[in-house]
């Protein structure tokens, strides 16, 4: 069996002398082997999601990425402060290529979990769109607008109510742009929110 880094880290250097340390029993490292292989195929789905980004029509604005990082980073620290922000600062006025992956994945993520809980049509946007800096302006907006829905946040903090548990370990890939709402349902928006989306 490999080592994992976790046994890498508590590791101790071996004995000169005495009886070979017990060898783990078969739960244990059957339950070790699980969660690494979890862990595995959840890195691997993320890396496809990233991967998926589309190819921009024209490089897209730096500060307008930074903003929906910011938007994302806001949302995730009101349904889970223990979340990691997202670490994203762009090296250049334009960012080069498809979205970058810390805030691509995210907000794909984002959109999905929320498309599953089901009633929020109203934030609906294919991950397809991203291809110009209008569409990143819209992503902003729309996430913006889920920091004010006080229902949502609660959803969003119950992942256990209304998703089956092997849907929210990975085990399913991001829904064609076919499954997902191209447009949100007219008439839920407040004055509010039309003026956030009239910025796009």
């Amino acid at each position: 069996m490999s080592m994992t880094q976790a046994d890498m880290a508590a590791g101790a250097p071996p004995l000169e002398a005495g009886p070979p340390p017990a060898a783990p029993m078969e739960g244990e490292a059957t339950a070790d082997q699980a969660m690494a292989a979890m862990e595995d195929q959840r890195m691997a789905e993320l890396e496809t999601i990233a991967a998926s980004a589309p190819e921009p029509e024209k490089p897209f604005t730096a500060s307008l990425v930074e903003k929906l990082s910011a938007a994302l980073n806001d949302l995730m620290s009101m349904v889970d402060e223990t979340i990691a922000p997202i670490d994203y600062v762009a090296e250049a006025p334009r960012v080069e290529g498809p979205l970058p992956g810390e805030v691509y994945v995210p907000l794909v993520l984002t959109l999905m979990y929320v498309a599953q809980i089901g009633g929020y049509d109203k934030y609906a946007m294919n991950p397809e769109e991203l291809i110009n800096d209008a569409a990143v302006r819209k992503a902003t907006a729309l996430v913006q607008m889920m920091q004010k829905d006080d229902a949502l946040i609660e959803d969003l903090q119950q992942p256990a109510e209304g998703i089956p548990e092997e849907e929210m370990e990975g085990e399913e890939l991001p829904p064609e742009a076919s499954e997902l709402p191209a447009e949100p349902v007219p008439g839920e928006y407040d004055d509010e929110d039309e003026a956030l989306m009239a910025e796009m």
